[in-house]
């Protein structure tokens, strides 16, 4: 290949190359319930091996062993407080591999609301749980001085992040670009609340940008609402989609 073509094809890629917020409830082989577990493990290792800049967040469950997988606690990342309406928390993040790989998973750590016996509850702060998920993505980034092109969310346990956004962190430069994927993995889970948690979520003052039929019945649907703000919406196949 003669060098001007060598020297675009190397350009090309630098630019096809993403940086990638991706983030789930559960990543293989760390946690997992069903086929969630499995291609949040799957999809970012593909994408890592194609050559973007992927970092994976998930929640370190009491289901997870520390011993086993050897995680460390992230510096500059220990103690992070989050609000959450009346409920004030810290997170911190430990880092990990994905086994046979390179790739950074990251375990959010907070023993008030993260670290449970399963990665699933009926716990009456299930809400509280999921949403501290997803806003320790956009305050890690901050951190980490790290810009996503795309936040990858999946199911409705994080997909308030397209709506957290366009409102709780517009204000960021740092997201000024960065445009969010909503992946469903299981409609039948809505993730359905009551009205009255939206001062939890920090929601309250965006009424406006939630689906006005939920709120009439009291109600706020978790994957409806990032369905409507997720600039891309998939699932996890063409069949499911249709």
């Amino acid at each position: 290949m003669p060098p001007s073509r060598r020297a675009r094809c190397s350009e090309d890629r630098a630019v096809d190359r993403l940086r990638i917020a991706f983030v789930a409830a559960e990543v293989a082989p760390f946690s997992k319930t069903g086929g969630l577990g499995d291609v949040a493990s799957a999809l970012p290792r593909e994408l890592h091996r194609r050559g973007h800049d992927v970092r994976v967040f998930t929640p370190l469950h009491g289901t997870i062993d520390l011993d086993r997988y050897g995680f460390v606690p992230v510096s500059f990342l220990r103690d992070v407080p989050v609000t959450l309406g009346h409920l004030r928390v810290c997170f911190t993040a430990y880092v990990g591999r994905a086994p046979g790989t390179d790739l950074d998973v990251y375990f959010i750590h907070c023993p008030e609301l993260l670290f449970r016996r399963s990665i699933y509850t009926a716990d009456a702060d299930e809400h509280l749980r999921f949403a501290l998920l997803t806003h320790a993505v956009f305050l890690c980034c901050q951190r980490m001085g790290w810009a996503p092109q795309v936040i990858h969310a999946n199911d409705w346990h994080t997909a308030l992040a397209p709506i957290y956004r366009r409102t709780i962190y517009a204000w960021d430069q740092l997201f000024a670009a960065t445009r969010t994927v909503l992946t469903i993995h299981n409609i039948a889970y809505q993730g359905v609340f009551k009205s009255r948690t939206l001062g939890d979520l920090g929601l309250a003052e965006h009424q406006d940008l939630l689906p006005g039929d939920d709120l009439g019945a009291g109600r706020l649907r978790f994957l409806a609402t990032g369905i409507r703000w997720a600039d891309v919406v998939s699932t996890v196949s063409e069949t499911y989609a249709r």
